[in-house]
């Protein structure tokens, strides 16, 4: 049986009057979700968003395709636009530096209520290493000097979050 990949690590970034969605994924076809609602059918990982109204909190999900297969959804990630080019990030309460590095990363966060699992996966999707990160610890360093140069990413995942940084080790 052929199954679709699921898009992983969707990231928002902000631009002066849009949204940027992009996400990883091997798939070739896909749908947005803007706030549950289907908004565009695309044939790339990344989607700009240019409607979009101060004073809105946006959240989006991305599913792949591939003629009748459909993946399951993406974690879904939300941005608020708080002022004429101020944006926040709702789930934005990690912080992972220096990024690009040399080994070793410092992750901090804020605001996590409960316990959460730090997994690190290598760019074939293996978990390379398992952390544990407490409601009163704000920070944690993790060593990537053992592993190969490229690209790595960092998931945060309690009852609440599911947060992916991108971490390029050169």
């Amino acid at each position: 049986m052929v199954t679709t990949q699921t898009p992983t690590d969707l990231i928002l970034v902000d631009g002066e009057n849009f949204i940027e969605l992009s996400w990883q994924s091997e798939e070739t076809a896909f749908e947005v979700y803007r706030n549950d609602s289907l908004i565009a059918n695309i044939s790339q990982t990344n989607y700009l968003d240019y409607d979009i109204v101060n004073g809105q909190t946006y959240c989006y999900k991305v599913r792949a395709k591939d003629g009748d297969c459909i993946s399951e959804f993406s974690d879904t990630i939300c941005m608020s636009i708080i002022g004429l080019y101020d944006v926040a990030l709702i789930s934005s309460n990690v912080i992972l530096y220096p990024n690009p590095t040399h080994g070793k990363v410092k992750l901090e966060k804020y605001g996590l209520s409960n316990e959460a699992d730090i997994l690190v996966f290598d760019m074939v999707g293996r978990v390379i290493q398992r952390h544990k990160i407490s409601r009163g610890e704000n920070d944690l360093e993790i060593d990537l000097r053992e592993y190969a140069k490229g690209i790595y990413y960092v998931r945060i995942l309690n009852d609440n979050i599911r947060i992916s940084r991108k971490v390029v080790l050169y």
